[in-house]
């Protein structure tokens, strides 16, 4: 009787684990075992690329904040390329134009500024942290940036 009494027992208790999981509700997200998808982060500094040029963003400074301004202009810049670890970039087009260069692991750069094709004034100047010739520097080094060719493209 007490074996027949036990195996009663151990059939309700399977009987009744056998139940509550196949009953059992469980949410979609508890079966999945995969993580919700994080947004994508941005690897570049540049707003848009129109044309081979990319564009950045200046920061609002404060004084023009106070006087109603709430954007600036994108500046856009021309990828020359990397020669020997120096990395050069062409702001502006047509008879002005100012060619930024920089060597790893660009603290400083040399800007060499051109009017009508005659270079006309060169200075080095350091490459602050959070500037946009800093920016354009940073997307340069790790690779961000296709070299400009004028054939590709029939903006100069």
């Amino acid at each position: 009787m007490k074996k027949g009494f036990a195996i009663l027992f151990l059939l309700a208790v399977l009987g009744c684990s056998k139940e509550e999981s196949s009953d059992k509700f469980v949410p979609e997200k508890e079966i999945s075992s995969k993580e919700p998808e994080k947004p994508v982060t941005p690897t570049h500094y540049y707003s848009i690329e129109e044309d081979g040029e990319y564009g950045y963003e200046r920061a609002i400074s404060e004084n023009d904040q106070k006087n109603g301004v709430r954007t600036n202009a994108v500046m856009m810049a021309r990828y020359l390329g990397e020669k020997d670890g120096v990395f050069s970039v062409q702001l502006g087009a047509g008879q002005s134009r100012n060619v930024h260069s920089c060597k790893t692991p660009c603290d400083f750069v040399k800007s060499k500024q051109y009017y009508g094709g005659q270079l006309i004034n060169t200075e080095t100047l350091r490459n602050a942290e959070g500037s946009v010739i800093w920016a354009i520097m940073q997307d340069a080094q790790r690779g961000q940036l296709v070299r400009y060719s004028a054939s590709r493209h029939n903006n100069q």
